[in-house]
């Protein structure tokens, strides 16, 4: 089937269709916090709702669904079998989590200097190693579960 989807999707079949559906169920829960929106959103006014509050709620509610299914389900690492295959991909992923975390800082103080320098100094560095410990935590997780999930299938 051709679509503009596929340009974003991976080449293994059943990782595709799992993307697939985990797209999907994120957009009926868009769709369903939309429709709630639009019911009950007169009725709290304990917030503000604004375009943006409700637009950007509802774009980080699919993301973040998706992501999660998608680190969670355990099909990322398809390739990883024995424990040996599971410390050598422990030691890259750290490998690719410090460089991550490096090139952020780098990039969060060149930001820092060239713009406008709102907040402390040390706002960019605290950035930067938290999204490489998120990075390393998430992933981790991921390839534990296809490490898991590999074991199991070869059983």
């Amino acid at each position: 089937m051709n679509s503009w989807l596929n340009v974003f999707l991976p080449n293994d079949e059943y990782k595709k269709q799992r993307v697939l559906y985990f797209l999907a169920e994120g957009g009926g829960l868009l769709a369903l916090y939309l429709i709630l929106m639009l019911i009950f959103m007169d009725y709290f006014t304990i917030i503000k709702w604004s375009s943006f509050l409700t637009i950007g709620l509802g774009l980080i509610i699919f993301i973040f669904y998706v992501f999660f299914r998608y680190t969670l389900s355990g099909i990322e690492y398809t390739d990883i079998m024995t424990d040996s295959q599971l410390h050598k991909s422990k030691k890259e992923l750290r490998k690719k989590s410090i460089w991550m975390s490096a090139f952020m800082i780098v990039g969060l103080y060149i930001n820092y200097f060239i713009g406008s320098q709102n907040g402390d100094w040390y706002d960019p560095l605290g950035i930067g190693i938290l999204a490489g410990i998120f990075m390393y935590i998430f992933e981790l997780i991921s390839l534990k579960r296809s490490y898991r999930k590999n074991k199991d299938l070869i059983d």
